[in-house]
């Protein structure tokens, strides 16, 4: 089978959007830890962040190091589509809230979301290179 440019891609553009992912847990994490030894109240529950952010964050990243490596296209695919899923929930919260101030930060969650749908289905396309 011939090796195509594809699978790398969809790799790199699914561990960007995993990385992305990642960092709302950890930027809540350390906003709230300060709220707790400041006797503040935390905004958030942890666990919501853990289970929105966290969670399909790290499959994402794991999705793109095993397209990355053309082994087990289902968890490729299945990372990516995670990957995918905290952008879908988290703009409309996000608009909802009006927490969008710029239209930049709308322009680039915008093409967060079109990078991880390509990367999904650069995985579909290339299943034939996996093994």
């Amino acid at each position: 089978m011939e090796r195509t440019w594809k699978p790398i891609a969809a790799g790199i553009l699914s561990m960007f959007g995993g990385a992305v992912d990642v960092y709302p847990f950890v930027t809540v994490s350390v906003l709230s830890w300060d709220h707790l030894f400041a006797g503040g109240r935390v905004w958030i529950n942890l666990a919501q962040i853990v289970g929105l952010f966290l969670i399909p964050g790290v499959l994402a990243v794991i999705g793109g190091y095993f397209a990355l490596r053309r082994r087990r296209w289902v968890l490729a695919l299945a990372g990516a589509i995670c990957g995918l899923l905290p952008h879908l929930y988290g703009v409309p919260i996000l608009v909802i809230h009006r927490s969008i101030e710029s239209w930049i930060t709308a322009v680039i969650m915008g093409l967060l979301i079109v990078s991880i749908v390509f990367a999904v289905t650069l995985i579909a396309l290339s299943k034939k290179e996996f093994k």
